[in-house]
Parts: structure tokens; sequence; C-alpha cells
């Protein structure tokens, strides 16, 4: 069983695109979008603007533009409940605290996401995969109902309402009332932070780069078999002659040269999910996983040189095999190059321990 709650954050621009459904998104089932209901006194920019007049009118200047006078709360509800019901809530918290309500829209259309793995969020073209939708027992998709409460956050001056924490704990005691629903447990109890559906998808995705850190590092001590292994099988053929170049080896060094284009197309995988991660971190963690990103580019561009070069040493004695002296020397020539590059050095500079790897 749901319990009662409601979560306040400030208004974005894209409220009203998303409350009215003027976007197509990949979470909505357009079939019960029919079911959806929306209220509304006003626009969110008319509001802004009454609300800016309303406040220099009374204190003689501008309001500023970072202040936050109009909030959007987020309702949980049940498959009954209607707009009436949530207008109820809004009339309350508007008598016990003073702060309007100027839109109301109840969602029935929004379904819960089946998770990808890691492995199948890209396509073979690294094309990001559509999600579905989760369906119940009955194959029917499972909805998250619940609704948006537009609330005009100021005094009759325009100045912005600053709440305490027992306010907005009443504010949680006043939907559990008029909902007829449980309410859930107070944050100064449960001690657990609410997250919106942006840090919260925030907090998986660092989760899921965590994993993929961890899988790069596995990845990287393959890369170095593999490496030592070529030079091995390069050197030692290349000092053999021409005409034996031609069947020494020939299916141990395609078989080796698909595995590097394979550890390179998987890193790029790895690397787009990351960046994709990267641009959805809430405000709070975004100077922490920059940082940490950062670190972690660098690592990636000397293990992808590293990639390159060994992957040209491959190519180079493959393009050799045809018997050509000069592709036997320009395959000498790229291994001395590839030799200088010290991949043990390189990852000793960046163990694990940087980007919280053992």
């Amino acid at each position: 069983m749901r319990k009662a709650s409601v979560h306040f954050k400030p208004v974005k621009s894209t409220s009203e695109q998303h409350n009215y459904r003027r976007k197509e998104y990949d979470y909505v089932v357009t079939s019960r979008s029919k079911d959806n209901e929306s209220w509304s006194e006003m626009t969110v920019r008319k509001k802004r603007l009454e609300i800016e007049k309303k406040y220099k009118d009374s204190v003689g200047q501008k309001m500023q533009e970072r202040a936050i006078p109009i909030r959007e709360g987020v309702i949980v509800l049940q498959k009954h409940h209607t707009l009436e019901d949530v207008a109820k809530v809004a009339d309350k918290i508007e008598e016990e605290l003073g702060i309007h309500c100027f839109q109301i829209h109840i969602h029935h259309d929004e379904g819960r996401l089946v998770k990808i793995d890691e492995d199948d969020r890209f396509d073979e073209n690294g094309i990001k995969r559509k999600r579905e939708i989760f369906l119940d027992e009955n194959g029917e998709p499972v909805i998250n109902y619940h609704g948006h409460m537009l609330f005009d956050w100021t005094d009759p001056k325009g100045k912005s309402v600053k709440f305490q924490k027992q306010h907005m704990s009443r504010m949680q005691d006043i939907v559990s009332e008029e909902l007829k629903m449980e309410r859930g447990v107070p944050a100064t109890e449960s001690k657990r932070r609410h997250l919106d559906p942006i840090q919260y998808k925030a907090t998986k995705d660092l989760q899921e780069i965590e994993l993929t850190i961890e899988k790069s590092n596995q990845l990287l001590k393959v890369l170095q078999q593999e490496s030592d292994h070529s030079d091995q099988v390069i050197k030692k053929n290349n000092m053999m002659p021409t005409n034996a170049l031609g069947v020494v080896n020939k299916q141990q060094v395609e078989q080796h040269m698909k595995s590097l284009i394979d550890i390179i197309n998987r890193m790029g995988k790895e690397q787009r999910a990351k960046e994709a991660a990267a641009k959805k971190i809430h405000e709070g963690d975004i100077k922490r996983a920059q940082r940490k990103y950062s670190k972690l580019q660098e690592s990636f561009d000397k293990k992808q040189v590293s990639l390159d070069n060994n992957l040209k040493a491959v190519r180079a004695f493959v393009e050799a095999r045809k018997g050509d002296p000069e592709a036997i020397k320009h395959a000498n020539y790229v291994c001395d190059q590839y030799a200088k590059f010290d991949l043990k050095k390189e990852q000793k500079k960046d163990k694990g321990k940087d980007f919280g790897i053992s």
C-alpha cells in the first residue's frame, strides 16, 4: 500500500510541458492519458509576472532572478483519487500555511520502466535502447499514480515564504488526512533524505558508473595480457623469413585483432554511458562527479593510446603476411614504437584506488 507524501521543488520551465503532455515521454502509457485531469487558474509565466509586480510595488525594487516564488509539489495518489480530492489538500494547506495553489494536474498514465542491464543499454550501433514499461502478472502496465500541485510560495508582499521543518511535516499530515492514506515515516525519525526522480536516477547512474569502472579495470588487465602476448607473437614472427609469414599463427593473429576491436568498442559504449549519466547528475553532486570523471577520462585516454598502438602493431603484422619486405620493415618500426609505451607504468600511475576501485 502506497503511503501519503508530497515533496516540493522549484518549478521548472518545462513543468507545464510535462504536466499537459505537450511532449512525448517513454514512460507514458498513451492509452491512459485520457484519464489525466488538470485545473489551472493561470500559467506559470503569468503567475511569475504577477508576483514580481507585487514584490516591486511593496519593496520598491525588482525581484532577483534567482528567487524561487513558485514551487511544485509532487503528491502520491491511489487510483481512485480525483482532482477534487487533491483540491481539498490544496485548500487545507492554504488555510493553515497561507500559500495558494494555482494549478493541479493528476497523472494516471506514467508507467514504471523496466531496468536495462548495463551490457544491454546500447545496441550494436552504440545507440541507447528505448526502455519498456513494466507489466504486472495480468500483462497490464504498472502505473505510478500521482499529482502535481503548483503553489505561489510568497506572502502578501511578494516575498518568498520560509517554512520550518514542522511546517513541512504538517503538510505531510494534511495529505494523509485529506486523502485518507497512511502517513509515511517522518524524516526526523527515518533520517532518510528525499530524492526527487532526477536525483534518484543520478544516484543509480553513479552506481552503474562505479560498476562500469570496475569492469573497465578488469578489461585493462585482459588488455595487458593481450598486449604482452601480441608483442611476443609479432616480434617472434617478424624475425622469421618472409615466405613463412603467410602461414605462421594466421588464425591466432586474426583472433587477437578481433579481441582488441571488441575491447575498444566496449570501452566506447561504457564511455558514452558515463557521459550520458554525468549530464543528469543533480546539482549537489556535480562538482564531485566532474573531478571524478576528469580523472577517469585521463585514465581512459592513456589506455586508448595503448589500444591504438597495439592495434596498429597487429594490423602491420597482418599486412606483413603478404610477404612485402616494406610491410615487414614497417611492422618492425611499429613494434619498436609500441615497445616505448610502458603500459604497466601508466597503469601504476592511475591505480583503481584513485576512483574507489579495489
